[in-house]
C-alpha cells in the first residue's frame, strides 16, 4: 500500500471518529500523529517546526520550571517571607513586588503558577481564598 494512500485512509478515520464518538478531539488528533511519526512519515523536526508554536514550547517548560521550584526549598523560604505578616495588605504588597520582581526574568505565567498554591493553601487569608477558585 502507498504513503499516501495510507495518510488518506488514516484522514478519513480520524474525521469519522470526529463525528461518530466522543473521543476528545485532541487525543484522536495526537494519535493519528503518533501513528504517522511511528510509520516514520514524519519527523519530530517537522512537527515541532509545522505544528507546534515554539512559544507554547517554552511557555510549557516554564511552567514546569516552576513545579519544579514549588518542590524546592526556596519557594518555601520565599513563601514565608510574603505571608509573614498578619494583615492581608502589605502581604499583598509584598507579593506584588516579589511576582514584579521575577516576572522581569521569567515569563508572567510561571510566576502566578508558583506563587498561587502557596495562597491558596494559606488558611490566614480566609475569605480571600475564595476568588482563587
Amino acid at each position: 500500500m502507498s504513503s499516501s494512500l495510507i495518510v488518506f485512509i488514516g484522514i478519513a478515520c480520524l474525521f469519522i471518529l470526529l463525528v461518530k464518538t466522543k473521543i476528545h478531539p485532541s487525543l484522536l488528533f495526537a494519535s493519528l500523529l503518533f501513528l504517522f511519526f511511528l510509520l516514520n512519515y514524519i519527523k519530530v523536526e517537522e512537527m515541532l517546526n509545522n505544528f507546534v508554536n515554539p512559544s507554547l514550547v517554552s511557555l510549557i517548560l516554564l511552567l514546569i520550571l516552576a513545579q519544579v521550584i514549588n518542590k524546592t526549598f526556596l519557594h518555601d523560604s520565599l513563601s514565608r517571607l510574603f505571608t509573614k505578616n498578619k494583615s492581608l495588605s502589605p502581604t499583598i504588597f509584598r507579593l506584588g513586588l516579589l511576582a514584579g520582581s521575577l516576572s522581569a526574568f521569567i515569563n508572567n505565567t510561571a510566576v502566578v503558577a508558583s506563587f498561587l498554591a502557596p495562597v491558596k493553601t494559606n488558611r490566614r487569608f480566609g475569605n480571600f481564598n475564595r476568588y482563587l477558585d
